[in-house]
């Protein structure tokens, strides 16, 4: 499926483990997009949310593909003209349809009043243009775009990936995501867009999440050993303890430790759970579909009956996903349906 997944459709080939991650992944972003909808909660719980939420959701996605990509040219020849092809279906036919989709629809709202600010109304076109492609009016929708940014770069990670001395791949990946963050920091002054997210900013950032997962794919099983996970735990759970006992920003040595402690729990437990790997493999549906629409309409019922709190928090997320999987359900049943997950040639 997908943008955020490569990986063939379900079968027994598939890989649990990242399936699973990825579950983990798109429940989270609906989490880091439901905190701004959910406003009775505390600032100590908005802070600790926010951080278990922002961490690994949106790196886990850019990890996988250059896991993916990295776990292809492993069983086969690397075609750059196909790789390009199959990257437009999957991830900027989805991204134009859908950010013309939620633009439309922001229109059609603020026209009938549902908005007291105006985004649309009243602006100019380069402007609205500018607004959609900087997913103002659909936060997530950033991703498809960088992503693909990131791919038309595979030929240049396929022969990272394949370089023969060990040494040298990890030195190259690593000064890859150094740089990667030095460019990051100087770029984003002159590519922020107010109030959205700049994809080919957000590509910049995602390099080195892509690149990480060239270099799982390299670590291979070595991961997993009991020395290596016990490890990383500690790793993980010391940068913890440190991001909340230090004055200094650790949060990016968080978020590695994070990152590399999960993919390794999950590669050794490669759980075969029928609900991660539902969700897992509709990642692409889900990440399209639960915003804005549905959950500012799930928010809005639970405001309306009384739900706040951690409890309506969480209550929101698990409603807006079981949503988003029956929209996806029902759209890919039309004609032309799966055509708006980038899937093509397959019936509904």
């Amino acid at each position: 499926m997908t943008a955020l997944t490569i990986s063939p459709p379900v079968s027994s080939s598939r890989l649990n483990y990242l399936d699973s991650l990825r579950a983990i992944a798109v429940v989270l972003v609906i989490g880091i997009h439901a905190l701004s909808y959910v406003l009775d909660l505390s600032l100590n719980q908005r802070i600790w949310l926010s951080l278990g939420l922002t961490t690994v959701a949106v790196p886990i996605f850019f990890l996988a593909d250059g896991y993916l990509l990295a776990r292809g040219v492993e069983r086969k020849a690397f075609s750059y003209a196909a790789f390009i092809s199959n990257s437009v279906k999957r991830l900027l036919v989805p991204w134009f349809l859908f950010t013309v989709l939620y633009t439309l629809c922001r229109y059609i709202l603020e026209r009938a009043g549902v908005f007291p600010d105006y985004l649309i109304v009243g602006a100019s076109a380069p402007l609205v243009a500018l607004k959609a492609y900087g997913a103002v009016f659909s936060a997530q929708l950033y991703f498809l775009f960088s992503l693909f940014v990131i791919r038309l770069f595979s030929s240049l990670f396929v022969r990272l990936y394949r370089l023969q001395s060990a040494a040298v791949f990890y030195l190259v990946s690593l000064a890859v995501i150094v740089s990667g963050n030095l460019c990051l920091t100087l770029a984003s002054p002159y590519l922020a867009i107010p109030n959205g997210q700049e994809p080919i900013l957000h590509a910049i950032w995602g390099v080195q999440f892509y690149v990480l997962g060239l270099v799982l794919a390299r670590a291979g099983e070595a991961l997993i050993s009991k020395p290596m996970l016990a490890l990383q735990a500690l790793i993980f759970f010391t940068m913890l303890f440190l991001y909340k006992g230090l004055s200094l920003d650790s949060h990016i040595f968080l978020q590695y430790a994070a990152l590399l402690f999960m993919f390794s729990a999950m590669m050794k437990i490669n759980p075969d759970n029928r609900v991660l790997n539902y969700i897992g493999t509709n990642t692409m549906e889900i990440y399209l579909l639960h915003s804005p629409v549905i959950l500012k309409a799930v928010s809005m019922a639970a405001v309306f009956i009384g739900l706040g709190g951690i409890a309506g928090f969480g209550i929101t997320v698990v409603i807006t996903l079981m949503l988003s999987l029956l929209a996806a359900n029902i759209l890919k049943r039309l004609p032309f349906g799966p055509m708006l997950f980038g899937v093509f040639g397959q019936k509904s």
